[in-house]
């Protein structure tokens, strides 16, 4: 069976010193991204990647705590 890598900034090990890409235009500018997710290891790997892209990140559970939330300028399901 083969192993599956995470590919983050097109390379398979994470290495944040390697990503280089921006993601905006402005350094100013911090997307607020609320990502709803009831697992918590696919929770922490999103959250770790949004938030060395420089995102700001609010982390819920279920989908009434998404309801219930405001602050964000995209949600992630």
């Amino acid at each position: 069976m083969s192993k599956i890598y995470p590919i983050f900034c097109g390379i398979t090990v994470w290495r944040p010193e390697l990503c280089t890409k921006r993601l905006f235009l402005y350094d100013n500018v911090s997307v607020r991204v609320l990502v709803v997710e009831d697992d918590k290891a696919i929770a922490t790997s999103l959250i770790l990647g949004l938030q060395s892209a420089g995102m700001t990140v609010t982390h819920v559970a279920t989908g009434a705590q998404a309801i219930a939330a405001t602050d964000f300028d995209v949600m992630l399901l």
